[in-house]
């Protein structure tokens, strides 16, 4: 019994940790790459749904290129993904 209920408590702890992780994995490729591969990866994370690596991508390819509009609608997704509309 043990086994089933065992992550309800921790499921958002893990969930953060998760993407903690996957965020200082998605830091550690993105160096030194062009900004059209950033924003291909970013929608890749998009796609999978996880939001804050994709945002940090959408982010960095700004950072390569400001022109990328893709990157800049990416972006307020993003931000709306995670209840951030204030910020979008």
């Amino acid at each position: 019994m043990a086994g089933r209920f065992s992550n309800l408590e921790f499921k958002n702890q893990q969930r953060q940790e998760q993407q903690q992780a996957g965020v200082a994995r998605t830091e550690r490729k993105t160096r030194g790459v062009a900004a059209t591969e950033l924003l291909q990866r970013a929608d890749g994370e998009y796609q999978w749904g996880r939001f804050e690596p994709a945002l940090r991508l959408y982010t960095r390819a700004l950072q390569e290129q400001r022109t990328l509009i893709p990157a800049w609608v990416g972006q307020v997704q993003m931000l709306v993904q995670l209840d951030e509309c204030h910020e979008a």
